[in-house]
């Protein structure tokens, strides 16, 4: 089913894909490939000018839930790791300060910015 999802997406036919994937997921709910499969279609399927804000947040948040959950699954997984990463890199917000480290030692020292 998840090769059948990978086909329906590379021939641009995404509803049969994520039904492909959802049906994965539904004979084997840890098949980490269905998730992510589900989870990147949904993310693809977002369009913050369309759904009103709360719609839009709570649909972002499943779908980072969905590969957090492929995580809990299979933590080794690459594909999980990367999406996980694009996710945080983009959601980071740097922190106003300073942070300092001594060469060999193993103290990191940091105050905040007001």
């Amino acid at each position: 089913r998840v090769g059948f999802g990978m086909a329906c997406y590379r021939l641009n036919q995404i509803d049969r894909a994520k039904a492909a994937f959802r049906r994965a997921h539904d004979l084997d709910p840890e098949n980490v490939e269905a998730l992510v499969g589900i989870a990147i279609l949904e993310m693809g399927s977002l369009d913050s000018d369309v759904l009103d804000p709360r719609e839009y947040r709570s649909r972002a948040e499943n779908v980072i839930k969905m590969i957090s959950m492929a995580n809990l699954v299979d933590h080794t997984n690459a594909m999980v790791q990367n999406h996980l990463a694009n996710h945080y890199f983009w959601k980071w917000t740097p922190v106003p300060g300073m942070v300092s480290v001594e060469r060999g030692s193993c103290v990191v020292k940091g105050n905040m910015a007001s």
